[in-house]
């Protein structure tokens, strides 16, 4: 209009170029921190290191490589998380129901069931954390038992539909299995590389790390 140009308003005036406000954007070099937890204080002994953090609805899940565990924390208040809960390998607390941790790193959590990758123990712990004071080991995929092969470092898991999808490093492979019953679950496929399988067709699958699940894919 009379050579101005308006952004964001019809009605541009009293200036070459005005810029109406618009609404409120976050400002990426104003992001402020709500808090911080770290392994040694306020309950946490068991996080030296942290590798994968979860939210679901008011609770944040963390997996610590080191000693292996699984950490539960209340977020009711994000700015005061607090600690309520973990699931530890028995080789720190002997008295653990858990003995398939030591180096926990993948994590999926759905209908109050974790899921927990350990690539020292080749296996993944299902944990059952409606209670997150007192997570309870529902049961334990271990490479070389019920058929199982492709778990040797497993890295990563997604749980969808109850169907348990889990990435292994050293096996080159990812394992499907049925989990709607999670104390009880049940092998239903695994692919490998070709170096590991002679005839697959996945020829560009050595040592995958992680994966994401966009839709049906």
């Amino acid at each position: 209009a009379s050579g101005y140009v308006g952004i964001g308003t019809n009605n541009a005036s009293g200036a070459s170029l005005q810029i109406a406000p618009g609404g409120a954007y976050l400002n990426p070099g104003g992001g402020a921190l709500f808090a911080a937890v770290t392994n040694g204080g306020n309950g946490v002994t068991h996080m030296a290191q942290p590798l994968r953090a979860i939210v679901s609805s008011n609770r944040l899940y963390v997996t610590a490589y080191t000693p292996g565990s699984l950490q539960i924390f209340d977020l009711a208040n994000p700015r005061q998380p607090t600690f309520i809960g973990e699931a530890v390998d028995n080789a720190i607390n002997p008295t653990s129901p858990f003995a398939s941790l030591a180096g926990a790193s993948g994590l999926a959590v759905v209908k109050n069931v974790a899921f927990v990758t350990s690539e020292n123990e080749n296996a993944v712990t299902l944990i059952d954390v409606s209670n997150p004071g007192q997570p309870k080991q529902l049961s334990v995929l271990r490479n070389g038992e019920g058929g199982v092969r492709g778990l040797q470092a497993p890295t990563d898991v997604i749980v969808s539909g109850g169907v348990c999808y889990v990435l292994a490093f050293l096996s080159s492979s990812l394992s499907v299995f049925d989990v709607r019953d999670p104390a009880k679950p049940i092998l239903l496929k695994e692919v490998f590389d070709r170096t590991v399988s002679a005839g697959s067709p996945f020829t560009k699958f050595i040592n995958p790390y992680s994966m994401t699940q966009v839709g049906s894919r």
